[in-house]
């Protein structure tokens, strides 16, 4: 049952401020909930059994699903959603604004984001209707929870030939619902893209991220991960219908929870061709070279769910619109 479902909006100055705020609370019931995977063959899940983390990890040529039974009585429950967002790109106001001022406003924009999602069984609903952030993702009360920032800062943001993003973002999930225990997840990023058109027909992109990631199950603490990463990528198009990509990653991570280190190589050709007006067609290859300190298992968040050592897989599609009211799709995954 919804009881409020609000949103404010406000941009002046042809756009150049922005802001959008958006407010929502609700009534509805709970059930703690059991957690349980089926198999349903390999290709068809989302979900496989790492035999050496000894739990199922996101593989999108799983063999497991999971789902979620309702276990014991419903319980009410209060919800508030909440957002607020405001982006800042003055150069539509001050083209013709001369000096340091106009060149700072020209050239640099921003964009902030806030969001929070609570479900709670807390009697004190004050607190959640005006937003007290303390009080929100608690052991004793919350039922599901999120609370994400992202704070984006813009350099040159209308250049043609070069762009830099400067970025923060924050994101804590609670879940208290499962049967099995609480599931509590924090991670904090750092990050700074540099996009470039080197040519009319090819651009890079490099980026450096630095997070910090941390993960708690039924009061246990999982892991403690620092990760650096980087990204180069390189697009061409020597003819308008066809598109020459490749990405370059590489990235250092340790848990310093298990004193564990791991690093990752990554190269990720692609080809796609377009048809006009018909569909495309792509090809793609990703190999990666993981290394580890020492044989432990890796958490799937130190290096995205690959194995230790050398592995490779190829995807191809096609999607192609035969006629007005008869179209082809096929998609091959291989490793």
């Amino acid at each position: 049952e919804s009881l409020i479902d609000g949103r404010v909006a406000y941009s002046p100055w042809r756009r150049a401020l922005s802001m959008d705020m958006r407010y929502e609370v609700n009534n509805t019931s709970s059930a703690r909930t059991n957690r349980r995977y089926v198999r349903v063959g390999r290709g068809r899940g989302n979900l496989r059994f790492d035999d050496l983390a000894g739990e199922y990890i996101p593989d999108s040529d799983g063999e497991y699903i999971a789902q979620y039974d309702n276990v014991g009585t419903f319980e009410p429950v209060t919800g508030v959603k909440a957002s607020f967002r405001f982006q800042s790109q003055m150069y539509r106001k001050v083209k013709s604004q001369t000096g340091a001022l106009g060149a700072l406003l020209r050239n640099v924009s921003s964009d902030t984001y806030i969001a929070v999602d609570e479900q709670s069984k807390s009697n004190n609903r004050k607190t959640l209707y005006l937003l007290n952030f303390n009080q929100f993702q608690q052991d004793s009360t919350t039922v599901l929870g999120s609370m994400n920032l992202r704070h984006d800062m813009f350099l040159f943001p209308k250049h043609r030939r070069i762009s830099v993003r400067l970025r923060y973002q924050r994101l804590s999930t609670m879940n208290n619902q499962l049967i099995t225990g609480g599931e509590h997840r924090y991670k904090a990023e750092r990050s700074v893209r540099v996009r470039a058109s080197l040519t009319p027909k090819t651009v890079t992109e490099l980026t450096f991220a630095r997070a910090s990631r941390r993960r708690t199950d039924s009061g246990r603490e999982r892991f403690r991960i620092i990760s650096n990463n980087g990204f180069v990528t390189l697009s061409h198009r020597p003819t308008q219908p066809l598109e020459l990509f490749i990405k370059l990653v590489g990235g250092y991570n340790r848990d310093r929870l298990h004193l564990l280190n791991s690093s990752i190589i990554s190269i990720v050709p692609r080809v796609t061709y377009s048809f006009r007006g018909k569909g495309r067609a792509r090809l793609e290859v990703d190999w990666a070279n993981v290394q580890a300190s020492r044989n432990a298992a890796l958490p799937f968040e130190m290096v995205n769910g690959r194995r230790r050592g050398n592995s490779g897989r190829w995807h191809g599609s096609l999607d192609y619109r035969i006629c007005q009211n008869v179209s082809m799709l096929i998609n091959y995954d291989g490793r």
